[in-house]
């Protein structure tokens, strides 16, 4: 009985391990395709429309979150969830490849922006139909009371090299470099197709048990119904949503934080690796600090410092005149990039945790898929940044977020968490 035990132990570790290079690597990925800084500002030369800066990020999202609904009736009622993880990672890895060879090879700047754009969203759909599956085997392999711990291995570890990589991305992208646009791009994303190539290799190596519920496969209506359903019967599922959902309307401003830096305070282009850099840098500190305290006292009071963040980042924002005029405009925005990273730390530590331990077995892949379609709606609908940008300015779009940071906060403390295990 004691080998066996000791087998399945291994057997875990070497999953949870497999899980956290998985991450390790991906960290590296995000950092090389960075929506609110890397792809922004490839975009940013083929396009001057706040518009279509303002879809980049929305795009780069909401294809990863949109079509798991439909999806999970399909999940729910099959035994693993794996093989539809490694039919999207070569997928994926294609529209990656595409899209180094577009910023190669593709001189005119209106073929390139739509070529962009439509392998940015094939790339994120492909990620979509894989994320449910990692969603429900990570919730298989990672007992609950380690899956804080679990993000934060993966995230704090994929911080030293999503450092090195912000190094890199300042480097290639300073006005000393010898490799200029587009061809200082397609290498950040050629490199970026490798490391997600050996990353989804190591997360299709996990052995999947069996779910052990199984539900009868369901349309996207019946899925619909049941999530109804669901939102009537769980008070904590209709809190999270309303956290998830707040926390996207706040985030709608950080992709504007460079460009506001550039155009209202002439912040140099080279300041993004910078930025780049500080943020990771912050990052990797929050997450061990954020994966200790989920260990010792659950993930929502995570989320309670996350918000709080949240907050205070918009505050800083708004008085960024008086604040750069006594620090230096290029100072303060390390600060508040530093500020962010500690705040996305917090929620990426934490928010995938408490969804997958409120979540019923048996309905887990209904609860995900239904949140994160819902969450993709809702990041599309984000793209009228831009527009409040033309529209309004840039302090009516910071006003926004502030708000539903706000809103976030209080859906959090509304939220009942599961008590962690003995």
């Amino acid at each position: 009985m004691g080998l066996i035990q000791s087998l399945a132990a291994a057997a875990r570790r070497r999953d949870f391990n497999l899980g956290v290079v998985n991450g390790v690597l991906f960290a590296g990925v995000d950092t090389l395709l960075d929506p609110s800084l890397v792809l922004v500002t490839f975009a940013s030369f083929l396009t001057d429309s706040h518009i279509l800066l303002g879809l980049v990020y929305p795009l780069s999202q909401a294809g990863w979150y949109l079509p798991q609904l439909w999806v999970s009736g399909w999940f729910q009622s099959r035994p693993k969830a794996l093989p539809i993880y490694r039919a999207m990672a070569v997928i994926r890895m294609i529209c990656l490849i595409l899209l180094a060879l577009t910023a190669y090879a593709v001189k005119d700047k209106g073929w390139q922006l739509l070529l962009f754009f439509s392998l940015l969203m094939a790339n994120q759909l492909a990620s979509g139909f894989g994320g449910l599956s990692f969603m429900d085997v990570v919730a298989k392999v990672v007992p609950p009371g380690q899956r804080g711990l679990f993000f934060s291995w993966r995230l704090s570890l994929g911080s030293l090299l999503g450092v090195g990589a912000g190094v890199w991305v300042r480097n290639l992208l300073s006005d000393a470099s010898p490799i200029r646009f587009p061809d200082n791009f397609a290498l950040m994303f050629a490199v970026a197709s490798v490391l997600a190539a050996v990353a989804m290799a190591a997360f299709a190596a996990v052995r999947e048990p069996a779910n052990a519920a199984l539900v009868d496969r369901a349309g996207l209506l019946t899925q619909l119904g049941r999530a109804r359903a669901a939102l009537q019967a769980d008070p904590n599922f209709r809190h999270f949503l309303g956290l998830r959902l707040a926390l996207i309307a706040g985030s709608m401003a950080t992709p504007f934080f460079t460009i506001f830096a550039a155009q209202r305070l002439q912040v140099a282009a080279g300041a993004v690796g910078i930025f780049l850099s500080a943020n990771i840098a912050a990052s990797l500190a929050a997450y061990v600090v954020w994966g200790q305290l989920s260990a010792r006292r659950g993930n929502r009071l995570v989320l309670r410092f996350g918000t709080g963040m949240g907050v205070l980042v918009l505050m800083i924002v708004l008085a960024v005149w008086p604040l750069s005029r006594l620090l230096g405009a290029q100072t303060l925005f390390v600060l508040i990039f530093i500020l962010v990273g500690v705040r996305d730390a917090a929620v990426g530590v934490s928010l995938g945790p408490l969804l997958l331990d409120m979540s019923p077995p048996a309905a887990r892949s209904l609860y995900i898929g239904f949140t994160n379609t819902l969450v993709g709606i809702t990041v599309l609908l984000t793209g009228i940044g831009g527009f409040i940008v033309d529209g309004a300015g840039f302090p009516a779009l910071f006003v926004i977020s502030l708000l539903a940071y706000a809103a976030a906060t209080w859906a959090i403390w509304r939220f009942r968490e599961q008590p962690l295990p003995a």
